[in-house]
């Protein structure tokens, strides 16, 4: 009878630590939610960062962005990375956290902490697709063009709805690795998948212009102006670089900057981030 009751009071004694221990986890997980949804409103805050996040069901018109002079902006982005890595310090898988911090580094323009963040993201187990596409960003602002690839494939393997801007990424690196055939087949895949992409169309013609295939070229340049006339200044630029090829048809009228990298859809991510590369 006294073994008995000892053991009682032995298996007592464990289910009250097992629950003490269920719930300090869960107060360090609803701590480390706290910390970082917070960290995500007050990024939203900030002019120029627009997060939009179903975990949070943060929308647009829930905050309104404040402007701010830059040190009180540098100011503001050090505490957001302070209190999203005490987050993280707390719960180290805490989704997407790496992502936020990655851009909270963007904000403050430090662009090797915001590369480690983007890529500590698309390791987890639920990364943000916008980690791969401002990481494939700023590692072709800094010619790392080697380490984009892989990246690409990650994106295609977790996000395979989201091939066509896989393919379009690709697409620019083997550009400025001068591999313009892997360029054009690269953005021939994307436009399979969506050919009312004008950045796309318009790095298809640079890229047969590099080949010296202008017939293909002119007929992209002039699909690309089809859908969005405002790249006739950018057609007119590069065509004035080889002038043996001329000005293709409708190549006049209100201009603007070409992109080279392709639009982000994505839903997640600030409005201003790292600066785009161009041909």
């Amino acid at each position: 009878m006294a073994s008995q009751a000892l053991e009682k009071k032995w298996l007592c004694a464990l289910f009250v630590i097992a629950v003490c221990v269920f719930l300090s986890c869960k107060a360090s997980k609803d701590s480390a939610d706290d910390l970082l949804k917070d960290a995500v409103l007050s990024l939203d805050e900030i002019e120029g960062f627009r997060v939009y996040d179903d975990v949070y069901s943060i929308s647009g018109e829930d905050v309104i962005p404040r402007h701010l002079s830059e040190e009180e902006k540098a100011k503001k982005l050090k505490q957001i990375a302070q209190d999203i890595e005490k987050a993280i310090s707390i719960q180290e898988d805490i989704n997407y956290a790496h992502f936020f911090l990655g851009l909270a580094y963007i904000g403050l323009r430090d662009q090797d902490r915001a590369e480690s963040e983007f890529k500590q993201d698309i390791k987890s187990k639920l990364p943000n697709q916008s980690s791969f596409q401002l990481l494939s960003t700023l590692l072709l602002s800094s010619k790392k063009y080697s380490e984009v690839k892989p990246v690409v494939d990650d994106y295609m393997r977790h996000f395979p709805q989201k091939i066509e801007d896989a393919m379009g990424i690709l697409a620019v690196t083997c550009f400025f690795e001068k591999d313009y055939d892997c360029a054009i087949k690269s953005s021939l895949r994307a436009l399979s998948l969506d050919n009312r992409n004008a950045d796309t169309y318009l790095l298809l013609a640079k890229s047969y212009m590099a080949v010296g295939d202008f017939d293909n070229a002119s007929a992209c340049f002039n699909k690309a102006l089809e859908i969005d006339p405002s790249y006739s200044k950018e057609v007119e630029k590069y065509k004035s670089l080889h002038p043996s090829q001329g000005s293709p048809p409708g190549a006049t009228g209100r201009g603007g900057p070409g992109k080279l990298v392709p639009r982000m859809r994505s839903t997640t991510g600030p409005e201003s981030g790292p600066k785009k590369v161009y041909p």
